[in-house]
């Protein structure tokens, strides 16, 4: 599926800025999920998911499912550099997201 790299670029600003790392447990581990959509709302299948953690030397990558759908489990609470590669492209968010 060829995605237009404006949508994707859209989402990202979307995922970066309403989406947070939540469900922080007891333990210090956070988890994260949803659905990757482009510009036009359809989900983005088959693309990679990255979270880079320059403090907690941690690199977290997942697929997307063909209905978009993502998640992280286990993950270190702290700022993440957040990028999706599909369709051959790489896009990266601005800010970090935590």
């Amino acid at each position: 599926m060829r995605t237009h790299p404006r949508h994707v670029a859209r989402l990202l600003c979307l995922v970066a800025s309403s989406l947070a790392l939540p469900v922080a447990s007891a333990f210090g581990a956070v988890s994260w999920s949803g659905v990757l959509r482009d510009g036009s709302g359809k989900p983005i299948g088959e693309a990679a998911v990255r979270l880079r953690s320059k403090t907690a030397g941690r690199d977290y990558a997942v697929k997307t499912s063909a209905s978009g759908d993502f998640a992280f489990a286990g993950l270190a609470a702290t700022d993440y550099e957040l990028s999706v590669e599909a369709a051959g492209s790489i896009w990266r968010a601005a800010n970090p997201i935590t």
